[in-house]
């Protein structure tokens, strides 16, 4: 029982961490630094007609990224089935 209370800790943790991301989001609770950077974002004027690259350059920044990610965890639950098992075979045991 005592083990359950501990965990019971961080459980309410992690709720209350998903609470506060609401929180800030909603009331635009901004604090430290993210406060002074948000004052001075909100102060800055933009150009629009200045001419941008678009978001080409960020789509392919962020799906590099994401396949590496996809592409390393597959093989690393590959390589760690295979040592876990005596004979491997993707396709399962024929």
């Amino acid at each position: 029982m005592g083990v359950f209370a501990a965990m019971s800790l961080m459980n309410y943790y992690a709720l209350f961490a998903l609470i506060m991301v609401f929180v800030v989001a909603w009331f635009s609770f901004d604090i430290g630094s993210m406060a002074r950077l948000e004052k001075a974002a909100l102060q800055e004027t933009h150009d629009e007609s200045a001419g941008s690259d678009g978001p080409k350059g960020r789509v392919y920044a962020l799906i590099i990224p994401v396949l590496v990610l996809i592409a390393s965890t597959v093989s690393a639950m590959i390589y760690t089935g295979a040592q876990a098992s005596e004979t491997f075979s993707i396709f399962g045991r024929v």
